[in-house]
């Protein structure tokens, strides 16, 4: 019989969450459970604490992820293209003071 990893909330169908949630530890669940992929007769084998600092840790890597892509969504957004008629007519500022800026 196929076992599953250890999961959380939020992270299987909900009527198998339901029933590995609501069932105390090593308990045979009293009823088959129906989902979208048949019926299941499943077994509560351990519940464990949440790892909080993991969980933190991730959470801050998203945020992180999502705030630099809206800045360079922004950054595209807003950029202010201008063209040349050539490479040859490109002037690049490299005055550390003055960031990157193509005049």
């Amino acid at each position: 019989m196929p076992k599953l990893d250890t999961f959380g909330r939020g992270e299987i169908v909900s009527e198998f969450e339901v029933a590995a949630f609501d069932n105390q530890d090593g308990v045979i669940w009293p009823e088959p459970v129906e989902t979208s992929y048949g019926y299941h007769i499943g077994q509560t084998i351990e519940h464990n604490p949440a790892d909080v600092e993991s969980i933190k840790a991730d959470y801050i890597e998203f945020a992180k992820a999502n705030y630099a892509n809206e800045l360079i969504f922004s950054l595209i957004e807003n950029a202010q293209i201008q063209k040349a008629e050539s490479f040859a007519d490109l002037k690049i500022n490299t005055d550390p003071n003055a960031g990157i800026v193509i005049e």
